[in-house]
């Protein structure tokens, strides 16, 4: 464990303590601060966010597809966690295990990089973006979207160029909540995550034709994807999917024909 500086010879399971009680500090606060604000405006295009919760709780009063254009991640755990008060104060207190994945990412990542009490600041710190986008009141995927990028960010950190096995599978999952939290995520994301599949590809096959086409496949996936959530083309997200199924079809034939770094062919794979 690296040293907890200022607290002497901790035990090594200190600075786990200390950042689970940092965490569950933050937690309350911020549940503090939704209950204290109380100039909630009028709401505008949450409201169609708003309206997926209570479709997923069925006690919506229009048909499920007249809402925001939003994936169903955020709704459909706000309708788990509202319980019986279904109010705007009550959708935004549900997103609580968001915030709880920021700061737990943030401590993990910033800790890795800079040690222990560089991610218990991080942890005290990064929930001040997510407090100024409660200021209004408003009932968006803005919290959800920063708490899946930041977590992929530090599991790509972590994963070594997808060396390693499950920080690279939990990459993928956390590339795959945040499509399922707003198409924007791909903006974001998506062209670190073809770098990253095509440097991963590129590095792990040897012969250079077969590495320029493997690199090209998985440019492609995230290329779909990403032209998917602009609407560029039609379907484009269905056929993201199917492309990055067929990629990993791939890459398990590539493993057993080119040879190469198999191990790190698979990880792609699971990442995918």
């Amino acid at each position: 464990m690296k040293s907890l500086r200022g607290l002497g010879d901790a035990p090594p399971w200190t600075a786990t303590a200390v950042a689970i009680a940092l965490g569950a500090l933050v937690l309350a606060q911020h549940s503090a601060w939704l209950e204290l604000h109380t100039a909630l405006e009028t709401w505008d295009d949450d409201a169609g966010l708003f309206r997926l919760a209570l479709c997923f709780m069925g006690n919506a009063d229009a048909p499920c597809s007249v809402g925001a254009p939003y994936p169903p991640l955020v709704p459909w755990i706000s309708s788990l966690l509202m319980g019986a008060d279904v109010s705007l104060a009550a959708a935004m207190r549900s997103l609580w295990p968001f915030l709880a994945l920021l700061v737990g990412a943030l401590f993990v990542g910033v800790r890795h990089s800079m040690g222990t009490m560089a991610g218990l600041a991080a942890m005290a710190l990064g929930p001040v973006m997510v407090w100024s986008l409660h200021i209004r009141g408003k009932y968006y995927t803005e919290v959800p979207l920063a708490a899946l990028c930041v977590a992929a960010v530090v599991a790509l950190a972590l994963s070594d160029g997808l060396r390693r096995r499950w920080p690279s599978a939990a990459f993928g999952a956390f590339l795959g909540l945040g499509l399922l939290t707003k198409w924007s995520f791909a903006f974001f994301m998506g062209p670190l995550t073809a770098a990253v599949m095509a440097g991963a590809v590129w590095g792990s096959i040897h012969h250079p034709v077969h590495r320029i086409v493997a690199a090209a496949g998985a440019l492609a996936v995230p290329g779909f994807v990403l032209a998917g959530a602009a609407g560029w083309f039609a379907h484009g997200l269905t056929v993201g999917v199917w492309s990055a199924l067929a990629l990993v079809v791939f890459m398990v034939g590539a493993m057993r024909r080119w040879g190469g770094d198999a191990h790190r062919l698979a990880n792609v794979g699971l990442m995918v």
